[in-house]
């Protein structure tokens, strides 16, 4: 099998910084408002809060004090987003990018997984492992049925490429309606699959062991359109944190599992590029270079 050469533990080249300001002293707290979490379900969360916080540390000399708070509501993408955008109570996002949450919101583009959300694993039904066996295609995996998020970018960009699907507004109720053959299989992201399917309510599902899916879907933090301040300050945190290491390094205490996983190189790729399915990985603009 070729090996996969990921970048995702590439630093940055050394940034430099021209000299800056300092804040006025006394200045007001940056103020931050995020969405909440349940642990329980999406553990991998904390990652995202961890990161915010890193991304606000390394900016302090110049930008001046933060406080960050999480905003006590359960929310959906679309609701987090809408709040977003019209300036309401969560001022911040992170989601995998799509073209339409550009429209609504700003990206700061820095890649927040370091491309482990363009890695998919395959979650299945304990027992099933065999009905994969001889998957060797995406035309192949197209003879089987999806379970996705209804909200997810990667939902949009799988049926767009003819991948029948089965949404599902929750992660809780993708588990079970996979449990109980509502569809085949859930592709998820390298960095929460070994999270999820920890679980204890999980207990009958597995992580499928030969394949690994790539399509493009950096995660992206988002802001409001006129919050350029802020946008900016992130951009110029998270490449300090890209630069001096500390972004891989909190990538590997949180998704260890996954990149070891990555770095193993068993796993048949397939990448998923246009309605035609798979092609030659470096003909995909972005697709892992192979050697």
């Amino acid at each position: 099998m070729p090996r996969l050469f990921p970048r995702l533990l590439a630093l940055s080249a050394v940034l430099a910084f021209a000299p800056m300001e300092r804040p006025a002293r006394g200045a007001e707290p940056a103020r931050l408002v995020v969405p909440s979490y349940d642990r329980n379900d999406r553990p991998q969360e904390a990652y995202f809060h961890e990161l915010l916080d890193l991304a606000l540390q390394k900016t302090v000399a110049r930008d001046g004090p933060y406080h960050i708070k999480t905003d006590p509501r359960r929310m959906s993408i679309a609701r987090s987003i809408d709040e977003v955008q019209r300036q309401g109570a969560v001022n911040i996002v992170w989601l995998a990018h799509h073209a339409e949450r550009d429209r609504a919101l700003s990206p700061v583009r820095v890649d927040l997984l370091g491309e482990l959300n363009n890695y998919r694993v395959l979650m299945i039904r304990r027992g099933d492992q065999a009905r994969f066996d001889n998957i060797g295609s995406a035309d192949d995996l197209r003879r089987m049925t999806a379970g996705m998020g209804q909200q997810w970018a990667v939902t949009k960009i799988m049926r767009q490429r003819g991948f029948p699907i089965v949404a599902a507004l929750t992660n809780a109720s993708l588990f079970r309606m996979l449990e109980m053959k509502r569809f085949d299989y859930c592709p998820r992201g390298l960095y929460e699959a070994w999270h999820e399917v920890a679980l204890p309510e999980n207990s009958a599902l597995a992580i499928e062991d030969k394949l690994l899916l790539y399509l493009d879907a950096p995660f992206y933090f988002y802001v409001n359109k006129h919050n350029t301040a802020l946008a900016g300050r992130l951009e110029r945190g998270l490449q300090a944190a890209q630069a001096d290491g500390s972004l891989g390094l909190l990538q590997s205490r949180y998704f260890k599992r996954a990149l070891d996983e990555l770095r193993s190189n068993k796993r048949k790729l397939i990448v998923l590029s246009g309605q035609a399915g798979s092609v030659a990985p470096d003909a995909v603009p972005g697709a892992p270079p192979y050697k």
